[in-house]
C-alpha cells in the first residue's frame, strides 16, 4: 500500500521532482500548451447536517504521480495550489476530479474563479475549471458514467 502524505510532508523537492517528469507539447491558436503526462486525481468527500441544512467538506485527497496528498482543511488544500504553481511554472497539469460540478461548488467558496477559468456546459454543469496552472477535468460528463 502507498503512504498517504499531508500537504505538509511533501517538500518542494518532492513537487519539482514530479514536475520534471514527461511533458507533451499540443499546438493551440495561442502557440504551444505544455502539459504534463502524469495522472492525477482530485476528490472532496463532504456530509451534512440535516438539523440546519448546512454540507461542508471534512477531507480532500489529491493523486499526483503516485503521491496520494491528503488535508482536512481548506487552507491546506490553498497552500498546495500555490506549491504546485510554482513547482509546475506554466506547464498545466490535467486533474480528473469525478462530478466537477458538486466539487465545485464547495471550492469556488475557497478560490475566487475567473469566468474565462470556468467552462460549463449547461447551467451549474461544469465540464472543466482552472485553478492557476491546475485544469480539473469532470470524469463523470467526459465518460458519461
Amino acid at each position: 500500500m502507498d503512504k498517504i502524505y499531508r500537504p505538509e510532508e511533501i517538500g518542494n523537492s518532492v513537487l519539482k521532482s514530479i514536475a520534471e517528469g514527461p511533458v507533451v507539447v499540443k499546438k493551440s491558436k495561442g502557440g504551444e500548451l505544455k502539459i504534463h503526462a502524469m495522472p492525477a486525481a482530485f476528490d472532496i468527500e463532504t456530509t451534512n447536517l440535516p438539523e440546519n441544512e448546512q454540507s461542508f467538506m471534512y477531507i480532500w485527497q489529491m493523486r499526483l504521480d503516485g503521491y496520494t496528498i491528503v488535508g482536512r482543511y481548506w487552507y491546506e488544500l490553498e497552500i498546495m495550489m500555490n506549491r504546485i504553481r510554482q513547482a509546475f511554472g506554466e506547464t498545466r497539469l490535467i486533474c480528473y476530479i469525478h462530478n466537477a460540478s458538486f466539487e465545485f461548488q464547495f471550492l469556488c467558496g475557497v478560490h475566487d474563479f475567473d469566468a474565462k477559468d470556468v467552462f460549463c456546459i449547461e447551467a451549474n454543469k461544469v465540464l472543466y475549471f482552472r485553478w492557476f496552472n491546475v485544469e480539473f477535468r469532470c470524469s463523470y460528463l467526459l465518460s458519461n458514467m
